[in-house]
C-alpha cells in the first residue's frame, strides 16, 4: 500500500530548504495549521493580516507620525483595546493557542504566537518588528531602537529594557543568569522552531501523539541537525506501535550519538524491535 503524505508535509520540507530571509512566518504558521485542520486553505488568515494592517497604515499616516515607539503604540491599541487579542492565561497550554486560524478566530494565544500576529500585521504597515526570544517570554522588538519591547501577551503593553530584564527574573524565579544577548532578534527560523516546541509540549500534555507526530515531522524538517528530535519522533512512534518508523529514527539517533554516551533506553527499544 502506497501512503500518499499531505500536502502540508512536502510544503513544509521545502521551506526547511530555504534561507532565512526567504521564510515567511504567516506562511509558516499556516503550513502547521494545516498539520491539524486539514481543510485550511490559509487565504483567508493572510486576507485577516492584510486587513489589520490596513486599518494601522491609515491610523499611521493620520497621525503624521511613524517613529518607532508611536507606531508600536497603535499597533498594541489596535490588537489589543481594540481588537482584544490577548494571552490565554487560563490556558496556556491548549494546542489552539499556536494555530494560526485559531489564534485569529479566537483571538487567543501564548507570547510567541500572539508576537507573530504583531510583527506580521506590523510588516504589512511598513513597520519593521522582529521577534525577541527572550527565555520564558517571548517579545516582539523594533530594528529602530533597541530599548523598548511589546509584551503581546500582557495587554500588548510597551515596556522598557530594565523592564524586560525584572519580567525575566521573575518569571525564572532567578534560576537562570540574565544574558544581554536574551534581547536579542531571533531568526526566522529560530522563530519557526520555537513555535514548534511549544506546540510538541502542548499535544503531549494531553497525550495527543498522533498530532505530536506531525509536529516532530515539522521539526526534522526545519531543523535535522538536532538528532533529539528523532530521538522523541521514534519513541512517539514506538508507543503508537509504528514499528518501522520508530526503528529508522531511533538507529538514526543511536548511530549519530557519542558511541561513550548511547542512550540505554533507546538501545534497548532497538533491541526490542530486532534490531
Amino acid at each position: 500500500m502506497v501512503t500518499i503524505e499531505p500536502e502540508w508535509t512536502s510544503d513544509f520540507e521545502r521551506l526547511g530548504h530555504l534561507t532565512d530571509d526567504q521564510i515567511d512566518l504567516a506562511v509558516a504558521s499556516i503550513l502547521i495549521a494545516q498539520s491539524n485542520y486539514s481543510e485550511l486553505e490559509g487565504e483567508s488568515e493572510l486576507e485577516a493580516l492584510d486587513s489589520m494592517a490596513s486599518v494601522l497604515i491609515d491610523r499611521i499616516h493620520e497621525s503624521k507620525d511613524d517613529s518607532p515607539l508611536h507606531t508600536m503604540n497603535l499597533l498594541s491599541g489596535w490588537l489589543y483595546e481594540e481588537l482584544q487579542y490577548k494571552g490565554n492565561h487560563d490556558n496556556y497550554y491548549d494546542p489552539r493557542n499556536s494555530y494560526i486560524n485559531d489564534i485569529i478566530d479566537r483571538r487567543l494565544g501564548i507570547p510567541i504566537s500572539l508576537a507573530l500576529v504583531y510583527i506580521e500585521v506590523g510588516k504589512r504597515a511598513g513597520i519593521p518588528l522582529v521577534g525577541i526570544g527572550m527565555p520564558g517570554h517571548f517579545l516582539v522588538g523594533h530594528l529602530g531602537i533597541s530599548d523598548h519591547f511589546i509584551d503581546p501577551f500582557h495587554s500588548g503593553s510597551i515596556i522598557s529594557r530594565q523592564e524586560a530584564i525584572a519580567l525575566f527574573k521573575r518569571i525564572t524565579a532567578n534560576r537562570q543568569q540574565w544574558n544581554e544577548s536574551f534581547l536579542d532578534p531571533i531568526t526566522n527560523r529560530e522563530f519557526i522552531i520555537r513555535m514548534l516546541r511549544n506546540l510538541k509540549a502542548a499535544h503531549l500534555k494531553i497525550n495527543d501523539l498522533s498530532q505530536t507526530v506531525k509536529v516532530l515531522d515539522m521539526l526534522v524538517a526545519i531543523n535535522p541537525a538536532v538528532i533529539e528530535e528523532r530521538r522523541d519522533r521514534g519513541l512517539i512512534h514506538y508507543q503508537l506501535g509504528n514499528r518501522a518508523q520508530a526503528l529508522a529514527d531511533l538507529k538514526f539517533f543511536s548511530d549519530s550519538s557519542d558511541p561513550s554516551n548511547k542512550d540505554k533506553m533507546v538501545t534497548k527499544i532497538i533491541e526490542a524491535l530486532g534490531a
